[in-house]
């Protein structure tokens, strides 16, 4: 994880408002090296910087990422990104956080980075949820898309969603996908094991709600393909996923 500045959060000038700030750090990383990377984040949050913290921290382990060449990715929630930040700027000045930092530079190459505001959640938050779907992008009419996802999870045919799903605005750190555009926004799809996720796809592939939704969104939105992660460590003491999604 390296050390950041952000200047200020975009925000959409309309109705919709966010809840929380989550950040993404992806990193490359040997496979032989990801014991010492998951033991280096342990030692770090065991602290008194890292039980400091004032949200909760994800390490994900990509497994599918398309051309991306990140491995993982150090996630953070947090409730706004000013706190995220004034905690960010305390680690530095500490012993563990710069033994962190080292490890870091020893083990893992940085790949990108970005920060997301979450817009609106629909379905059933859980922390019980470990396998998320990523799925970038681009969009001038975000009222349109919201519009969209609103009717498709109130159809019937959603009742039974078993997941879920949230939609965020990628603020700043905003990454390069098809034909040189730029994502905008993202999904998350969660769900609590591989098996959920493809018995639930394989059902809504069959629905013809979900047929007219992707065909709505064909008109506003431009795709950037979809990755799965998984969550290899979780330490969520100060702020769970479902708090953060509340």
């Amino acid at each position: 994880m390296k050390k950041t500045l952000f200047a200020s959060v975009l925000l959409l000038t309309s109705s919709l408002s966010f809840a929380s700030t989550w950040s993404v750090y992806e990193v490359q990383v040997k496979q032989s090296d990801v014991p010492a990377v998951a033991a280096a984040l342990d030692k770090f949050m065991q602290s008194d910087v890292g039980k400091s913290m004032p949200g909760g921290v994800h390490l994900n382990a990509t497994l599918f990422g398309g051309t991306s060449k990140a491995t993982h990715a150090f996630v953070l929630l947090f409730p706004d990104l000013a706190t995220q930040l004034d905690w960010q700027a305390s680690v530095p000045t500490t012993q563990a956080g710069q033994e962190f930092d080292a490890s870091m530079d020893a083990l893992a190459t940085p790949v990108a980075n970005w920060t997301n505001s979450m817009l609106k959640v629909w379905g059933t938050p859980s922390n019980s949820d470990r396998f998320h779907q990523v799925t970038r992008f681009y969009t001038t009419d975000p009222l349109a898309v919201l519009a969209a996802q609103e009717k498709l999870m109130s159809d019937p045919s959603m009742a039974d969603f078993p997941g879920q799903v949230g939609l965020s605005q990628t603020a700043l750190g905003n990454r390069l996908g098809a034909n040189g555009a730029q994502t905008t926004h993202v999904f998350t799809v969660a769900y609590e094991s591989v098996k959920e996720m493809e018995g639930w796809s394989n059902y809504l592939n069959s629905q013809p709600a979900w047929a007219k939704y992707l065909q709505t969104m064909s008109g506003f939105a431009t795709f950037m393909g979809t990755e799965l992660v998984t969550n290899a460590a979780v330490y969520d003491a100060e702020m769970d996923l479902e708090t953060f999604l509340k």
